[in-house]
């Protein structure tokens, strides 16, 4: 039985599309939804807005999608009010409770580098969720000034396709917000690390690892079970 932990914060209007225009994180996200097995069961902790779950909507035979803000989880329950296999919960993944085996992928996108995180308690209940087969999909920074090293790009990016007037603002509440999470305390690895963190924990094989995304400052691995 899953436990949600209850949280208030303050709601806030995010632009989905923003997010969408950025072509390092539409990468990513392709990346990911290659790597779901058709019809399923996904969890995905840190969901965000649900830009993952509008990617696999047509793949997944089930979609649980977590996030600690109101914010995100307000706006995911309004996308995908009409479907059914969809949810989306408030919850802490530090105290989130999970059923062992159900789920057959299990996702951690720019997550475990926050400094609120345990990732090696989150890891080891991504590890007991997930069926025998399943997979789990880690990504996240490579270190403290990832995002200050792509930003020019991001920006370039933006420039080309004639979005950044539209997004300038956008992109600069990103980047202060980059600058209280990617701090010195934050957890980062490379993808050789993380494939030995998650080979420590239990998962058995690699079935696919990019250590280049984000203008090689954020590394992506899927694990098997």
């Amino acid at each position: 039985m899953k436990t949600v932990i209850k949280h208030k914060f303050e709601k806030k209007n995010y632009n989905v599309q923003f997010l969408r225009a950025i072509r390092f994180h539409a990468d990513m996200l392709t990346k990911i939804s290659n790597h779901i097995p058709e019809d399923s069961r996904v969890i995905d902790l840190g969901c965000g807005p649900g830009l993952l779950a509008e990617r696999i909507i047509n793949i997944a035979g089930s979609y649980e999608g977590y996030d600690i803000s109101d914010g995100f989880i307000d706006q995911c329950q309004k996308m995908f009010s009409i479907q059914p296999h969809f949810s989306f919960d408030l919850a802490d993944v530090n105290k989130i409770e999970l059923d062992d085996n159900s789920c057959d992928a299990l996702i951690l996108v720019n997550m475990l580098h926050l400094t609120t995180i345990d990732p090696i308690s989150v890891l080891n209940k991504a590890y007991n969720a997930i069926d025998d087969g399943g997979v789990v999909v880690v990504s996240g920074p490579k270190s403290q000034k990832s995002f200050d090293d792509s930003e020019n790009l991001i920006i370039q990016h933006l420039k080309d396709d004639c979005l950044y007037d539209k997004f300038k603002d956008q992109l600069n509440l990103m980047k202060e917000s980059n600058k209280k999470i990617l701090n010195k305390n934050a957890n980062y690895w490379s993808v050789e690390g993380m494939a030995e963190l998650l080979s420590s924990v239990g998962f058995s094989k690699i079935k696919a690892m990019d250590n280049g995304l984000y203008n090689d400052y954020l590394y992506l691995i899927i694990a098997e079970k």
